[in-house]
């Protein structure tokens, strides 16, 4: 939180002049969160639910398994 709040005072002067740096940045940090995501220990090896029905199900498979 620190190192955000101390960041975007410079990333918005930078963005003035270059608007590549301010999206750049947050761009990046969408995508590395995305990528971090995909694996943590709930999701790694395991396809993703398209919907919340589908996400529903699964939970009550496992419910019943164990």
């Amino acid at each position: 939180m620190v190192l955000g709040g101390a960041a975007a005072p410079l990333l918005v002067a930078l963005g003035r002049e270059r608007s590549f740096w301010s999206y750049g940045v947050f761009g990046l940090a969408c995508g590395c969160s995305g990528i971090f995501a995909a694996f943590l220990p709930e999701t790694r090896g395991r396809n993703m639910a398209d919907t919340i029905e589908e996400e529903e199900d699964e939970h009550r498979k496992a419910d019943e398994l164990g």
